[in-house]
Parts: C-alpha cells; sequence; structure tokens
C-alpha cells in the first residue's frame, strides 16, 4: 500500500525523521528561552541519540552529519554551503561502510537531498545554503502582509519541497522498483505534517510519563488518530487507478541524462558552466 502511494519513506527510518526530530528539538529549545549555544549542542546530541536509538541507518546517519556540520557552523559562526556538508556525509559513510555504495537507500538519501539543495534555493529561498529561518526569526521569504499571503508563501514552498524530492527520488524508484506513483505528490501532501504531529505526540509521550499519566494517554491517542488518518489517506490515494503503475527499467542512460539535468540543468553552477562553455556565440 505504502509503496504504490509513494509514501514508503514516511514509515522507514530516515533522514526524514531526523530532520523532523531536529526542527521539533529547535522549536522545543526556542520555547524555553534556552541560550542558542546550549541548544546548539543538545541538538547535535539529542540526533545523534535518536540515530543510535533507530540502529544507525544509513539515511538518518546521512542527516545527523548534515545537520550537526550545519548546527556547528551556526554555533561557531562560520558559513558553510550545503552541498558540501552532503558531501562530507558521504564521505564519511563511504569511508566506515563502502558497501553502502551498492545500496538503493544510499543513493535515495543522498540524491533526494542534493536535489533539495539545488532546487529549493534556487526557486524559494534565493540562492541562500544556509538554512538560516530555522534557527533564527527570520522567514525564507520576502517579508509579506496579512496571514493569508504568509499562509501561501509557506505552502508554496512546502509544495516546492515536495516536487523538488520527487525530482531527486522518481528516477530511482523506477529503477529499483519497476513502478511509478503519479499519486505520490497529492498522497505526500498530508505526510509531513502529520509525521510532524505524530512524532511530536511519541516524544511528548516519553516526556510526560514520569510526570503526568493522563497527560501521556492523551499523547497516545493522539499519535494513534494520526496514524489512523495516514493510513486512511493512503488507502483512499490507492483506490484511484492512476495512482501507480508498474513499469520496465528506465535503464542507465536514463538515469545519467536525468540526474546530469539534475544537478547541471537548471542549478546555478551548472547553468553558468553552460554560458562559459557555448559551443557557439
Amino acid at each position: 500500500l505504502f509503496q504504490r502511494t509513494g509514501t514508503y519513506h514516511a514509515f522507514a527510518i530516515s533522514g526524514l525523521h531526523v530532520s523532523i526530530i531536529t526542527g521539533l528539538g529547535v522549536l522545543t529549545f526556542r520555547a524555553l528561552r534556552i541560550p542558542h549555544l546550549g541548544w546548539y549542542q543538545g541538538m547535535i546530541l539529542f540526533t545523534w541519540a535518536y540515530v543510535a536509538l533507530t540502529g544507525w541507518q544509513p539515511s538518518a546517519i546521512r542527516a545527523a552529519i548534515f545537520w550537526g556540520v550545519s548546527i556547528a557552523a551556526l554555533a561557531m559562526q562560520r558559513p558553510y554551503r550545503g552541498m558540501n556538508t552532503l558531501g562530507l556525509a558521504a564521505w564519511i559513510m563511504l569511508m566506515l561502510a563502502p558497501k553502502d555504495l551498492f545500496m538503493p537507500g544510499f543513493h535515495l538519501s543522498f540524491l533526494v537531498t542534493a536535489a533539495l539543495l539545488i532546487w529549493l534555493p534556487r526557486w524559494i529561498l534565493s540562492n541562500s545554503d544556509q538554512p538560516s529561518h530555522l534557527f533564527h526569526d527570520k522567514t525564507p521569504s520576502a517579508p509579506v502582509k496579512g496571514w493569508l499571503k504568509k499562509v501561501g508563501s509557506w505552502g508554496l514552498i512546502y509544495l516546492s519541497f515536495q516536487i523538488a524530492a520527487g525530482i531527486g527520488s522518481t528516477p530511482l524508484v523506477m529503477e529499483f522498483f519497476h513502478r511509478i506513483s503519479p499519486a505520490s505528490l497529492l498522497s505526500n501532501l498530508i505526510i509531513f505534517p502529520c509525521l510532524c504531529l505524530l512524532m511530536a505526540s511519541i516524544i511528548s509521550s516519553l516526556a510526560l510519563a514520569a510526570l503526568s499519566l493522563p497527560g501521556v494517554v492523551w499523547m497516545n491517542h493522539t499519535a494513534w488518530l494520526t496514524m489512523k488518518l495516514l493510513y486512511n489517506w493512503c488507502v483512499w490515494i490507492d483506490s484511484f487507478e492512476w495512482s501507480d503503475f508498474e513499469i520496465l527499467s528506465p535503464g542507465v542512460g536514463f538515469l545519467l541524462v536525468w540526474y546530469f539535468w539534475m544537478f547541471f540543468g537548471w542549478s546555478d553552477g551548472g547553468w553558468r558552466w553552460i554560458q562559459q562553455h557555448r559551443w557557439t556565440h
């Protein structure tokens, strides 16, 4: 069901979960008015604790390294670039476990993240590699007036996030799993907010275990209702005949052309390279 609707990633230990954990931690520390240096250190330890508890999955390790380096750079007030950080994560993981290079999860994790780093800055974040809006009181778009415009702005960011993730993952899903899910964009619209609510409920339940039994019960019920909503949503999406198709492998040539386009076709660096190396003037 979840493979057919393109939502399998939401139920597997992945970098998405680590990113959600990091975001929830940032919001919590800011709400408690903990000094930045304190929660920088706390977030790095908390992220790696989650990775250890979930069995050191490659995608989770990649996300932990990425966020760890990013948070450390912010703590030391040093500039950094997302693609360099992603390359560092890949180098460390391949040094520790070279066989991961041949795992589909490794390719999916890094290529989806690369697509987000390449396409989102161009579409939304004004070519800024540093996600300062997550850690400081800034928004990724220009200041707007009115809550409707703000909702529309964040809605555009969310939709762009989904499209960029699809650009990075679709060819590999076609190659490794021989299927394509046109409904995945629709099915994933509520997956991320529901997954945030689900993980927040679970973490809150654990945090309240020694303080409030009624609070634990409420959080557990919230988590159960969220899972029920996710399941019913996927069942509804799967009921459409056009939601999923089985296909033949597109081949290595298709993958090379697609990812060359992804990295160089519309990215700033690739566009400048094309302009500087024109065959004709």
